[in-house]
């Protein structure tokens, strides 16, 4: 398979590390490689991944590197259900203190909100849900308006994912309070406009397809919606995503 072949060039290229010294773009291949070859090389995967883990430098490498190969070892852990050892890497790695300057940075934002809503979908939302809150926080200003209805933050719609996945986090306490997802869908549908407005190929359909996408997360997620007509609108939110 593709996946087999990957992992062959991989491992062919951690032969080079004498010489050229430690790459976590190798660990990172790797991790991709085991993980797609299903779950019998799951625990292969994490052995791996955990003895290479000492390499990763939070000094040498780029802040989305460094939490990305953790993102992928606490990816592991959670397809294992090894819960705490997921939350310990998010907590220490992830989203720590120690490396707080790294939390400015939209891909490191997008690991931390990636691992909480898989965490979510295997069934452990009590634990994540004061977590979406903490990264929501620091997103503040950087990648979210400073203040709801506030001026568009400077790295603002910069990844779409990760725009997706702040909806995911913003629709958790829609119930306390709707106006911050509301103000961000908002954001979203005229980000969405001008996309499809742009002059490349596919840039209409590109536009269209995000503003779909973010609409559907909001309809399957935010917890302040009726209960009337609920479970139509979500099968119709599903039914959207995957046409899309």
């Amino acid at each position: 398979s593709k996946w087999s072949a990957a992992e062959e060039k991989a491992l062919e290229g951690l032969k080079f590390e004498d010489a050229l010294g430690p790459d976590a773009w190798l660990d990172h291949a790797l991790a991709h490689a085991f993980y797609f070859q299903g779950a019998d090389r799951l625990d292969e995967a994490t052995e791996f991944l955990e003895a290479r883990s000492s390499k990763w430098s939070a000094e040498e490498l780029h802040p989305f590197l460094f939490t990305h190969c953790w993102w992928h070892l606490s990816l592991l852990h959670c397809e294992q259900r090894n819960f705490a050892e997921a939350l310990k890497i998010f907590e220490e790695r992830l989203w720590s203190e120690t490396f707080a300057d790294m939390q400015t940075d939209p891909q490191v934002q997008l690991n931390a909100l990636g691992l909480l809503w898989r965490l979510e979908t295997r069934g452990q939302s009590e634990v994540a849900r004061p977590l979406w809150a903490k990264v929501v926080q620091r997103c503040r200003g950087i990648t979210l308006p400073a203040t709801d209805g506030g001026e568009k933050a400077p790295l603002q719609h910069t990844d779409l994912l990760l725009d997706v996945l702040l909806i995911r986090a913003l629709s958790v306490h829609a119930a306390a309070d709707p106006k911050p997802l509301d103000a961000f869908l908002e954001s979203v549908a005229t980000h969405a406009a001008q996309l499809a407005s742009g002059s490349g190929d596919g840039a209409r359909e590109r536009g269209e397809a995000y503003g779909a996408i973010a609409r559907a997360i909001a309809t399957l997620y935010r917890a302040d919606q009726r209960e009337e007509g609920l479970p139509a609108r979500q099968a119709a939110a599903r039914k959207e995503l995957r046409e899309l």
